[in-house]
């Protein structure tokens, strides 16, 4: 769950060294920024569903498997919460990412409002 941060932790503990590289956090942002693009993902999907009348789904996120997107859709306001489900410590602690690194808060206390369709117009 740790993305092995607790490992690397205890060897660093008994070898340190001024030259010591932290591969962890680098996976840890990276995963962090494929959880950004899930989400994004989303809230793109979830409009498109809206426009179509389709039902909106929760469901588990392919980048951490474990963790689940729970989403909470309004087709009359058209907006969309998100919530990460199972959130790692290290997400919670914000060890890679501050509140403002994600498109929506990820305890889905904040909804994305949707625009309505855009119209075209024909000149004749």
């Amino acid at each position: 769950p740790d993305l092995g941060a607790s490992l690397h932790e205890a060897i660093s503990e008994a070898n340190p060294s001024v030259l010591e590289m932290n591969p962890i956090r680098a996976i840890m942002r990276t995963h962090a920024t494929l959880l950004l693009r899930e989400q994004t993902e989303l809230i793109r999907d979830t409009r498109a569903r809206l426009d179509a009348g389709r039902p909106i789904e929760s469901r588990d996120s392919v980048v951490l498997p474990g963790l689940r997107w729970e989403l909470n859709a309004s087709s009359e306001k058209r907006t969309v919460s998100t919530r990460l489900i199972g959130v790692p410590e290290w997400i919670a602690k914000k060890l890679v990412s501050t509140d403002d690194f994600w498109l929506l808060p990820l305890d889905g206390s904040v909804t994305w409002q949707f625009h309505l369709p855009g119209r075209t117009t024909s000149r004749n």
